[in-house]
């Protein structure tokens, strides 16, 4: 089971590219995925429709964050058109409560 690693990527570098991330193990989203669970996005055909790995590590100073997402069509949010979360984007929840709080431009 993929956790939160102790130990930040070395070198590690805002750039977009995961090559310091090589020795974490990642969160995989897709079928099958690291919960168990068949979807967790509602209706997907396959993991070229939507998957995607998430990396995960913390140190004494921060919380790094990485990922790779796979998705045959992207939908991006337009001003106008619902909340930016129920578009293509990636969601992250911290805390002890399952509350999802979001703020939406007004």
């Amino acid at each position: 089971i993929p956790t939160i690693s102790q130990n930040a990527p070395a070198n590690f570098v805002a750039d977009g590219f995961l090559d310091e991330w090589a020795d974490v193990t990642p969160f995989f989203l897709g079928d099958p995925n690291s919960w168990g669970v068949t979807s967790i996005w509602g209706v997907v055909d396959n993991n070229d429709d939507a998957s995607g790995n998430l990396y995960l590590a913390i140190d004494n100073d921060y919380l790094y964050i990485g990922g790779e997402v796979t998705d045959n069509v992207y939908t991006p949010w337009v001003e106008g058109e619902g909340a930016w979360y129920e578009h293509d984007a990636v969601e992250l929840f911290f805390g002890r409560r399952l509350k999802r709080t979001c703020l939406v431009p007004a």
